[in-house]
């Protein structure tokens, strides 16, 4: 079809073409039993693509919701944060090296003591 247009296309900086040149294109249109196949395949296709999206977009809501609570916890007292300030890097070329000691900080955080003590 491409091959089609590239012929019936006049002009040298805008082309264009007639109504009646449209109309006697030829398209190929396959068999209807291949275009249900097709049409089954793109909705599974897409299906899993709109599930990924949903699920994803799920977890970016249920993430800003908890950033949202623990900044107001935070910013409330309800969650004392001053001794794992205390332990995190200073230097952003060190983070890397801390990596062990931020891991444990996010374990304490984690540890449901810490948690009680935060918000008892």
């Amino acid at each position: 079809m491409a091959h089609q247009l590239e012929l019936l296309l006049v002009g040298s900086t805008f082309k264009r073409i007639n109504i009646s040149e449209i109309k006697a294109l030829l398209v190929l249109i396959p068999p209807i039993v291949e275009q249900e196949q097709i049409c089954k395949h793109l909705d599974t296709a897409t299906a899993e693509f709109n599930a990924l999206i949903t699920n994803t977009e799920r977890q970016i809501a249920l993430l800003r919701e908890f950033r949202t609570l623990l900044i107001a916890d935070v910013v409330t007292g309800k969650l004392d944060v001053r001794k794992a300030a205390h332990r995190l890097p200073v230097e952003v070329g060190s983070i890397k090296s801390d990596m062990e000691e931020i891991d444990t900080i996010e374990e304490e955080f984690q540890e449901p003591e810490t948690m009680g003590e935060a918000y008892g």
